[in-house]
């Protein structure tokens, strides 16, 4: 699974999410008291989680970059009796 970029994680999302709504309406059926399934639902959870687990991590690390970028370069962080402020 390549989720390099959030874009990329978003349109792997996207893919896994769109699996699980297939296989949760009539992908498997029985006949004469015999199921058959083409392919497992926890295989397509397990992913989806997965690439829902890879969009936040972009997210996060994505809100980290622009919390960062806040403070200039070279600020000094002023401090009174061991608290930084």
């Amino acid at each position: 699974m390549a989720l390099g970029t959030l874009t990329e994680a978003q349109a792997e999302l996207a893919l896994w999410d769109a699996c699980v709504e297939a296989l949760s309406t009539g992908q498997s059926y029985t006949i004469a008291g015999r199921t058959l399934t083409r392919v497992e639902l926890p295989h397509a959870i397990q992913g989806r989680t997965l690439a829902q687990r890879a969009v936040a991590s972009h997210q996060a690390a994505s809100r980290a970059e622009s919390a960062s970028n806040l403070v200039e370069p070279g600020f000094k962080v002023a401090r009174w009796s061991g608290l930084t402020y």
